[in-house]
């Protein structure tokens, strides 16, 4: 978060959009904790990623290694939503509001639906850093 201030993709006041249900929203952008003030994932993404590359997630959705999302999979991670649903946003600057139960009726499907993790992931930009 402190890069995209940094870098003024978000000023510090606007960056608060980042908040939800169970995190505290900051008041110092220098003091921005990623676990108790953030509820988004945010994937580093580059110029070889396709548009459907999942730029950032609620953080109650994790990917496994095979590239399919698992909402709600470890309890660190039950903020902001739970089970109920997740937002996803894409490189191309798509995104969309799943529920739980389409993850379920899509099965195998799921990486289509969602999108794809970017080039090189496993790695995320840290929310606080």
């Amino acid at each position: 978060m402190k890069y995209l201030i940094e870098t003024e993709t978000f000023k510090a006041g606007d960056a608060r959009i980042f908040t939800a249900s169970g995190f505290t929203p900051f008041i110092d952008p220098n003091n921005i904790s990623a676990a108790q003030n953030i509820a988004y994932n945010f994937y580093a993404i580059s110029e070889e990623d396709e548009g459907t590359a999942v730029f950032l997630t609620t953080k109650n959705v994790e990917y496994d290694g095979a590239n399919t999302p698992l909402p709600g999979s470890t309890p660190q991670t039950s903020k902001p939503f739970g089970e109920k649903g997740f937002v996803l946003l894409r490189k191309g600057g798509d995104g969309n509001i799943y529920k739980n139960p389409q993850l379920k009726q899509a099965g195998a499907a799921t990486t289509n639906l969602m999108g794809r993790l970017p080039i090189g992931v496993p790695h995320m930009l840290s929310p606080g850093g």
